[in-house]
C-alpha cells in the first residue's frame, strides 16, 4: 500500500509531493498541526488556525501564542459580508454561535514544507489563506484572496495581531503592557509596531517586532480594550462595526508621539480595517508580514530601514518566492538519505515524514516554555541530526559540554544562556550517557577527531579544558566509589530516562539498571576510542567488565530478565516480584540490556519473550501493569499514583522509550520481524496500529505516547515533542538498514523482515556517497553472507576504510543468508 492510498476516514490524505497532506474537514478528531523554521523563528500552524511564532526557538520570545485551552489563534483575518455574521479567514472564530458544530460549505487545509493554505467557502465567499516564514528572516508572511460567490456586494476585512512579544513564560508578577509600546505608522509603509523594554533594565534585550501589510487599509487601531470594545478577542466590537479607531489617512512618522496612534501601558493590539466592494466573481488579494527586529545594544529603536526592507515580501509573489525557497531547503536535506523496501507506504513515511520532524523538533526541544533544554532531549535530537547537519550537531555539543560540572555530571536541563545561566539542577543520572553517545556517534560519523582539542569551560568554573578531558570527566562520574550504589551499579539519584522515577534514590541508596547498562555500552565505546588515539584504554574495559558483571550477578533474575530500579528502601522494582506484588518487567532496561550486550546469546529468546508479552492493542508498553494502587513507597511520581496508571510513562506505550528502545535492541539481536512490528506501532500513520478516530492526533505526526487510560485508550499525545523521531530514524538506518559508521570504517549488517526478499537505500557518510543494495534469497532476518564494495569482496560485515572511495561514490552489494 502506498502512503496515499490510507484511509482516514474522510478527515484528510496524504499526497503524492513529499511531506505534503490535506486535511478536508474542519473538524477533525484534534487540532493537527505543522511546523516551519529557519532556526531564526518558529512558525507552529494548526489545521484550524496558526497556533505560535516564536524568535529565537526553542527558547525565545513568543510573537504570539496560543495558551492550552485557547481554540482561537492569535494571527488571523476578520471577513465581514455586509448584512451577514463575521468569521475568521480560518473559519472560526466566527459569530455563528448557536451552531457550533456547523461545518462550513467547503474547507480544505494543505501542508507542505513550503508553506499552508487553507481554502474556506461559507457565505457565499472562498477565502483563501497562504502561510509561511521566509527563508532567511524572522518573518511570518500572509497571503490573503477573498473571492465573491454571489451578487456584488461589500465585504469588511480587519486583519489583526495580538501581541505577546515577551517571554514564553511569564513570571506570575508580569505585566507586560507595563513595558510595551505599540505604535501605528504610515509614512512609508503601513505598519504596526511594538516595543518590549526589559524588566530588569537590560536595555540590549529589548524586545522589538512589527506587522506590516499592503492592505491599503483607511482604519486601523493599537488600543485593545477598544478593538473588543464590550465584546471579548474571539467575538469583538470591531468585528460587528466593521471600523477601527484611527484614521488611517493622517500621516502618522516612525517614532513621532502621538496619542491617536500610540499606546503605552496597556494592552495592545495591532488591526488593520478595509471595506471592499466585490462583484460576482471578483476577488481581492493583499499580504501581510510580520517579523521580529534585531536588537540594539545601547536599548534604542532600530532604523526604519530594518522594518521597510521587509516590503519585498508584499505583494502577490513575496509568498510564492518564500514557498518555494522553503521548498528547496527541505529537498536539500531529505534526499541525503532515502531507502527503497517492498513496503511503499514505510519508503514514503520514512524518507519524507521522519527528516522533516527531526527538523522541526530540534528546533521544538520538548515544548518546553523556559530557557532550558534537556541535555538528554537536545543530545538524543542532535545525535540524530548529524547525517544531515553535523556543524549544528557539533555546536549543540559544544554547548553542553561548557553546562558540564567538574566531576563529570550534567544537569537534567541546561540553560541556552551558556554556563552561568539558571539550570534545571535536578539531579538526574542518565544525561552523561546521552551525551556520550552524541560524541561518538558524531566523531564515527564525520571523522572529526579535532574536536577533541576545542577548548570549553565549565557550569561551575570559568577555567577551559579540552574536549577531551571533559570526556574522561564525564566517563569518570560513573566510574566515581561515590556514584556507585550497594550492588555496584549506578545510583539512580532523583532520576534516570523514566523521569517519573524519580524518588527511588533521594537517599542515596538507589540505583538505575538502565544507566548501569548505558555505562556498560559508553565504557566499551570509549576503551574502542582511546585505543584508537593511543591513549590508555584499559581502564574503561575494567570498568565495562566489572559493571556488566555487577548487572548480571544483582539484576538478572531467575526469571530471565533484569530489574529495573533498586530503592531507597532497599527494594527491587519491574521485577518478578514488586513491593505491591506484580511482576513487572521494564522495557527500556531490558533492550538497554540487550544493546549493550548484558545478555548471553543464548538468553536472548527467553528475555524477547518477555518483551513481546508487553505488547496491547495501542503498541508495546513500557512496563505491566501500571502502578500506584496499590503504592510503592519511594519510587516516584508513578509510585504513589500521581501519574495515573495508563498516562505518561506509567504503563503505556511510551514511544521513545516503549518501541524506540525496543527497535534498537530487536535490531542488534537480529529480530527482522519484530523489528517491523515495533515499528509499525511507533510511527503514527498505520490504521490497524492506530485509527485515526482513536488516535485523534495527525496521522502524520509521531507522538511522545499513546495513553493507555480507560476512555482515552490508543489516544495520542504531544505531537512532535519526542525523542521518538530521532530514534526511529536511527532505528531504520542503523538498525534496520544496518548502516553503522565506526571509527576506522563502516559496519553494514541489516537487520530486515523475513518477507522481504530484496531493500536498498542510499546514505551519506563523510564526503562520500553509498548505494547499498540487500539481497535476502534465503528469506532470513539477519546475518551477512558476504559483501561487495565497489567490486571488492569482503566477509563479515565491516568494511574498512580502504575499501571506501572517500568523496565519491560507492557501489555496495550486501548478500544476508
Amino acid at each position: 500500500m502506498k502512503l496515499v492510498d490510507v484511509d482516514l476516514e474522510g478527515y484528510g490524505h496524504f499526497l503524492e509531493a513529499p511531506g505534503t497532506f490535506e486535511i478536508t474537514k474542519f473538524f477533525t478528531p484534534d487540532a493537527w498541526d505543522y511546523v516551519f523554521t529557519n532556526r531564526q523563528m518558529l512558525l507552529r500552524v494548526r489545521h484550524d488556525g496558526t497556533g505560535y511564532v516564536q524568535l529565537e526557538p526553542p527558547c525565545g520570545p513568543m510573537l504570539y501564542k496560543m495558551e492550552r485551552y485557547q481554540q482561537y489563534p492569535g494571527f488571523f483575518l476578520w471577513v465581514k459580508p455586509e448584512g451577514e455574521d463575521a468569521f475568521s479567514n480560518f473559519y472560526k472564530p466566527n459569530f455563528d454561535v448557536k451552531n457550533p458544530d456547523r461545518e462550513p460549505d467547503e474547507y480544505s487545509c494543505t501542508f507542505s514544507p513550503g508553506g499552508a493554505v487553507y481554502r474556506l467557502v461559507d457565505h457565499g465567499l472562498e477565502v483563501t489563506s497562504e502561510i509561511t516564514i521566509a527563508p532567511d528572516d524572522p518573518a511570518v508572511l500572509a497571503r490573503f484572496t477573498i473571492r465573491n460567490l454571489g451578487p456584488a456586494r461589500r465585504v469588511d476585512l480587519i486583519p489583526v495581531w495580538r501581541p505577546h512579544n515577551t517571554s514564553t513564560a511569564l513570571e506570575s508578577w508580569d505585566v507586560p503592557e507595563l513595558y510595551q509600546t505599540c505604535q501605528y505608522v504610515n509614512s512609508e509603509q503601513q505598519v504596526i509596531w511594538i516595543e518590549t523594554r526589559n524588566p530588569m533594565g537590560l536595555v540590549h534585550l529589548r524586545r522589538r517586532s512589527f506587522v506590516m501589510t499592503d492592505l491599503e487599509a483607511d482604519t486601523a487601531e493599537v488600543f485593545y480594550d477598544r478593538f473588543i470594545g464590550k465584546g471579548t478577542f474571539p467575538l469583538p466590537q470591531a468585528a460587528l462595526d466593521g471600523a477601527l479607531g484611527i484614521d488611517a489617512s493622517k500621516k502618522y512618522t516612525y517614532l513621532e508621539e502621538n496619542l491617536e496612534n500610540t499606546v503605552t501601558g496597556a494592552m495592545p493590539v495591532a488591526a488593520f480595517h478595509k471595506g471592499i466592494e466585490l462583484g460576482e466573481g471578483e476577488s481581492f488579494s493583499f499580504s501581510m508580514v510580520l517579523a521580529g527586529l534585531p536588537e540594539q545594544a545601547d536599548g534604542s529603536m532600530p532604523p526604519y530601514g530594518e522594518i521597510a526592507r521587509y516590503e519585498a515580501f508584499l505583494g502577490p509573489d513575496g509568498v510564492k518566492r518564500a514557498v518555494s525557497g522553503n521548498a528547496q531547503y527541505y529537498d536539500s536535506y531529505r534526499m541525503i538519505r532515502t531507502i527503497d523496501t517492498p513496503d511503499e507506504a514505510f519508503n514514503s513515511y520514512v524518507n519524507d515524514w521522519i527528516p522533516l520532524q527531526l527538523r522541526w523538533v530540534t528546533m521544538l526541544g520538548r515544548g518546553w516554555p523556559v530557557s532550558t533544554r534537556g541535555t538528554r532531549d537536545a543530545a538524543q535530537d542532535f545525535t540524530g541530526l548529524i547525517p544531515f547537519f553535523p556543524g549544528e550537531s557539533r555546536k549543540t555539543m559544544l554547548d553542553i559540554f561548557t553546562c558540564q560540572r567538574t566531576d563529570g555530571w550534567f544537569p537534567r536541563a541546561y540553560s541556552v544562556e551558556g554556563p552561568d545561566g539558571q539550570h534545571g539542577a535536578r539531579d538526574y543520572v542518565d544525561a552523561g550517557c546521552w551525551v556520550w553517545e552524541l560524541l561518538y556517534d558524531y566523531l564515527c560519523f564525520t571523522g572529526d577527531f579535532a574536536v577533541l582539542d576545542e577548548e570549553v569551560r565549565w557550569m561551575d568554573s570559568k577555567e577551559r579544558a579540552s574536549v577531551l578531558d571533559h570526556t574522561h570527566r564525564l566517563l569518570s562520574y560513573y566510574m566515581s566509589r561515590e556514584n556507585i550504589g550497594p550492588h555496584g551499579l549506578i545510583k539512580i539519584r532523583a532520576g534516570d530516562w523514566n523521569d517519573s522515577v524519580n524518588a527511588a534514590g533521594l537517599e542515596g541508596k538507589g540505583e538505575s539498571v538502565m544507566v548501569s547498562c548505558q555505562v556498560v555500552l559508553a565504557m566499551r565505546q570509549a576503551a574502542g576510542l582511546f585505543r584508537h588515539l593511543g591513549l590508555e584504554a584499559e581502564v574503561y574495559e575494567d570498568v565495562c567488565e566489572r559493571m556488566r558483571q555487577n548487572i548480571r550477578h544483582h539484576a538478572l533474575n531467575d526469571q530471565g530478565y533484569l530489574n529495573g530500579v533498586f530503592n531507597d528502601n532497599e527494594e527491587w522494582i519491574f521485577s518478578p516480584q514488586d513491593p505491591d506484588g506484580a511482576k513487572r518487567i521494564n522495557s527500556p532496561v531490558n533492550s538497554f540490556g540487550i544493546i549493550a550486550g548484558i545478555f548471553d546469546q543464548d538468553e536472548l529468546p527467553r528475555v524477547f519473550e518477555h518483551l513481546k508479552s508487553l505488547k496491547r492493542a495501542n503498541g508495546y508498553a513500557l512496563f505491566l501493569p501500571g502502578i500506584g494502587d496499590p503504592p510503592i513507597a519511594k519510587l516516584g511520581r508513578i509510585g504513589q499514583g500521581d501519574l495515573v496508571d495508563g498516562l505518561g510513562e506509567n504503563g503505556t506505550p511510551y514511544n521513545h522509550g516503549s518501541h524506540g528502545f525496543l527497535a534498537r535492541a530487536a535490531a542488534v539481536a537480529g529480530y527482522g520481524d519484530l523489528l517491523q512490528d515495533v515499528l509499525k506501532y511507533m510511527l503514527p500513520y498505520d490504521q490497524e496500529a492506530h485509527p485515526v478516530d482513536v488516535a485523534r492526533t495527525a496521522p502524520y505526526g509521531i507522538v511522545n505516547h499513546w495513553m493507555s487510560i480507560d476512555g482515552q485508550f490508543g489516544r495520542g499525545g504531544s505531537t512532535f515533542l519526542s525523542g521518538s523521531i530521532t530514534t526511529a530514524l536511527r532505528d531504520v538506518y542503523g538498525g534496520m538498514m544496518g548502516f553503522g559508521p565506526t571509527l576506522d570504517g563502516i559496519t553494514i549488517s541489516p537487520c530486515i523482515p523475513s518477507a522481504w526478499e530484496r531493500a536498498s537505500y542510499v546514505h551519506n557518510f563523510r564526503s562520500g556517497r553509498f548505494e547499498v543494495t540487500i539481497e535476502n534469497p534465503d528469506h532470513v532476518e539477519s546475518g551477512v553472507k558476504f559483501i561487495e564494495i565497489n567490486g571488492r569482496r569482503i566477509e563479515g560485515s565491516h568494511i574498512p576504510a580502504d575499501a571506501i572511495i572517500d568523496g565519491g561514490e560507492n557501489a555496495v552489494r550486501v548478500v544476508l543468508g
